[in-house]
Order: C-alpha cells, then sequence, then structure tokens
C-alpha cells in the first residue's frame, strides 16, 4: 500500500509520498480541480484527453491532449476548469533520480 500523507495550509497543500517508495503511477480517468499544492517527488503528467488550466508560480496555462507536463519537487501546481481531463501521473523519487537513474542530485 502507498503512503501518502497531504498536509494543507491556508492557500495550498503538500503531499508526501514515504521515502520507501521510488516511482509510483496512477490514471486518472476524470480528474476534477485539484487546488495548488506542492510535492516530495518529480512529477510526470501526460495529459491523454481533455484540457484543463494548470497553475503553477509561473501563472497559468491550457494543458491538452497529446502535452506533458513535468513538476519538481518542491513546485506548486494545480488544476482549474477540468473539461474531461484524463492524465497519467508518474512520481519519481529523487533517491530513484539519484542513486538509479542519475539525473538529478540526491
Amino acid at each position: 500500500m502507498v503512503d501518502f500523507t497531504y498536509i494543507e495550509d491556508q492557500r495550498r497543500g503538500h503531499l508526501e509520498v514515504s521515502p520507501e517508495l521510488r516511482f509510483f503511477m496512477n490514471y486518472e480517468q476524470a480528474q476534477a480541480e485539484h487546488v495548488a499544492h506542492s510535492h516530495n517527488y518529480l512529477e510526470l503528467a501526460f495529459i491523454l484527453r481533455g484540457h484543463a488550466r494548470h497553475l503553477t508560480v509561473k501563472g497559468e496555462s491550457i494543458c491538452r491532449s497529446g502535452e506533458l507536463i513535468v513538476i519538481p519537487k518542491g513546485a506548486w501546481h494545480g488544476y482549474s476548469d477540468c473539461q474531461d481531463l484524463e492524465l497519467v501521473n508518474c512520481l519519481f523519487s529523487p533517491q530513484l533520480l539519484f542513486a538509479g537513474i542519475g539525473l538529478v542530485g540526491g
């Protein structure tokens, strides 16, 4: 079982995944609006269908079918105005990227 802990403050939340988890993937058939949050891992979101507004510290943009969104560890983001949004999230721990793949520092 995956151990997720969600911590929310006044404006946004933070999702922590247990340190033992190196990689996790989930499929969202009907992604709903999601308040701005950050997390302790690198996230790749593959947009399979639909569109939404993707909110980040740099502003907002429309994400559409066929796009890949890269969310670095510690960066906050969220979704609004989701229209038939279907996506796959791949979560990579910093430990996996550093030790296993060698892409980023630990």
